[in-house]
């Protein structure tokens, strides 16, 4: 069992990044510069700062094409031509041309799964389990704050992250005793939430929890997800599952769990979306 892969897996690895694009910016000292010095920024920040995945190893491809529009607009400067100049340039460009092509067959991928019946995220699933009336006014929490990111787009459950003891729609800083989180606190937060609010709370859970499960799951930076058979043993007792959200191609797949306390609870049962 493994905690959610968030955007990419911590610590070093294997970047995307195109390396030629810069070819293009060869005859442009402003612009060859920008794009060194863009690649070797993005190259360091993805190695030491955030973990990094495709969508974000991509904006260097949009950093290029805006470089070669404003190249092809006369701007960068200009060094003296060089004959190899126009080899390098051309080879340049005909390795663009085709990591284009490429990008947009890789860019069908999404729909192609979903047309073959494999879900891509169950963000989507989630958010209209909570559009049901008896759930339209729940607090949402999760077992990895990553998860809550994209509810925004379609419901407006207030989320609350757990890690950050606060509610908001983003990931900033974890609180300085939050980088190791149990179900415990989970149960904790969800007792105060609910007596404070008087709200359903729904916590999303992408560890597979059941007796006797245990282990400790890694999320961004240093934080970790701590499971032990006692936790587990009193989230199941606390809650009630009401929903399996599983099988997505990314990791925003998990089973959903509404906290049995003092807040509003749903007049009806809630049929499993999974």
């Amino acid at each position: 069992m493994r905690g959610p892969r968030v955007a990419a897996p911590p610590g070093r690895q294997r970047l995307r990044l195109p390396r030629r694009g810069h070819c293009l910016c060869l005859r442009r000292p402003a612009a060859l510069i920008s794009a060194l010095v863009t690649l070797f920024g993005l190259k360091l920040f993805f190695y030491t700062v955030y973990p990094s995945a495709y969508r974000h190893e991509m904006l260097f491809l949009v950093f290029i094409l805006s470089l070669w529009w404003m190249i092809a607009n006369g701007a960068g400067g200009r060094w003296a031509d060089k004959k190899w100049m126009n080899f390098v340039e051309t080879a340049g460009a005909m390795f663009l041309v085709a990591l284009l092509i490429v990008q947009t067959f890789l860019l069908t991928f999404p729909v192609r799964i979903h047309l073959g019946g494999t879900p891509y995220s169950r963000s989507a699933d989630a958010a209209h389990l909570l559009e049901q009336p008896a759930l339209s006014r729940a607090i949402v929490m999760a077992d990895f704050d990553t998860l809550l990111e994209p509810l925004p787009y379609y419901v407006d459950n207030p989320l609350w992250f757990a890690r950050q003891k606060r509610f908001t729609n983003m990931i900033w800083a974890t609180a300085p005793d939050r980088h190791f989180l149990t179900l415990d606190d989970l149960i904790g937060d969800a007792d105060r939430l609910s007596r404070r609010t008087g709200r359903p709370i729904v916590i999303l859970s992408h560890s597979k929890l059941y007796p006797g499960a245990h282990g400790r799951f890694r999320g961004l930076y240093h934080d970790r997800m701590v499971i032990d058979p006692a936790g587990v043993d009193h989230f199941l007792k606390s809650t009630r599952l009401i929903a399996k959200l599983r099988g997505a191609v990314t990791d925003e797949d998990y089973d959903v769990y509404l906290y049995r306390g003092t807040g509003e609870q749903p007049a009806k049962a809630i049929a499993s979306a999974g």
